[in-house]
């Protein structure tokens, strides 16, 4: 589960993850953490959220971000609203870090899809966000508010749910205990680091 002050580190990718408010502390009303994306990333999967707005605001560097069509250039002191429903990718074309805070309304299970992919990252199961294998896609759409580009646009329907039972028959899961237990390794950030989103 996670808790304010946890730092979840994507070795692959670089990105870092600092729990501000989790669901927990805001009862589930909204997500918060801050986010650092390292310089010259690859684009993250074009996707949607179903039932959640979700609202960036940078702090440091430069972020572009496609939403619905259009490309956002992002500087320090912009915030860019991205409502439920809007397909969305960001990335860093630059070779200066990226930091940002995130905030995602309503929370849902956020943390936990952000926890598995981090942790199948760090353990060689996926390269990058972008190279999600399909199957692995299929399995976490269905779990969790994350709508990937490519995917049926609803999971009740046959197609959907034979694809799901092929990715259960391979191995693809949508929760793997050890990335969201207590019992995985994880970094407490330095008291100031929260005091800075407030």
């Amino acid at each position: 589960m996670a808790t304010a002050g946890e730092i979840l580190e994507n070795t692959v990718t670089g990105e870092r993850i600092l729990w501000l408010k989790t669901s927990v502390d805001t009862e589930g009303r909204y997500l918060q953490y801050r986010w650092n994306i390292a310089p010259k990333s690859r684009r993250i999967m074009r996707h949607y959220h179903s039932y959640q707005t979700e609202c960036i605001r940078v702090e440091a560097g430069k972020l572009t971000v496609e939403c619905n069509g259009y490309t956002h250039h992002l500087q320090p002191g912009d915030t860019l609203i991205i409502p439920k429903g809007q397909q969305h990718q960001w990335w860093n074309p630059t070779w200066e870090e990226v930091q940002a805070v995130v905030t995602i309304e309503p929370a849902l299970n956020t943390e936990v899809l952000l926890e598995q992919l981090v942790g199948l990252c760090n353990d060689g199961q996926l390269t990058v966000d972008e190279d999600i294998p399909y199957l692995q896609q299929v399995v976490l759409a269905e779990a969790y508010d994350m709508k990937v580009e490519g995917l049926p646009t609803k999971t009740n329907t046959m197609s959907y749910h034979f694809l799901r039972f092929v990715a259960n028959i391979l191995g693809y899961k949508e929760y793997y205990p050890k990335y969201s237990t207590p019992a995985r390794v994880i970094n407490k950030a330095q008291s100031s680091l929260l005091e800075q989103a407030d």
